[in-house]
């Protein structure tokens, strides 16, 4: 029994963080854009998905974010699997 309660604890907990990160990133998605050279990139947005800080968006990266995610194929405008923020930037273009 103790360990079906940990358990259910867990999966609570664990659908109330993924609740309010979908919320914190549809927030940010909605937040105006700012200037980063000659892209036009929402600077949160991209820190909180650039998980690896390597400079640029993978696909499993960008399915933290349903939108970014649904404009995969639109945004990754050389098919090279990565987002770079040239690219990132489109998402926000198109939204306007």
């Amino acid at each position: 029994m103790k360990k079906v309660m940990t358990i259910l604890t867990l999966a609570i907990f664990s659908t109330v963080l993924q609740a309010e990160n979908s919320a914190e990133i549809q927030q940010l998605t909605e937040s105006e854009p700012v200037m980063e050279g000659k892209a036009e990139i929402n600077s949160s947005l991209w820190e909180m998905l650039d998980t690896d800080k390597d400079g640029s968006i993978s696909k499993k990266e960008a399915a933290s974010s349903r939108e970014i995610f649904a404009d995969w194929d639109s945004l990754d405008s050389n098919k090279d699997g990565m987002l770079d923020t040239v690219e990132f930037s489109q998402f926000f273009s198109v939204k306007k």
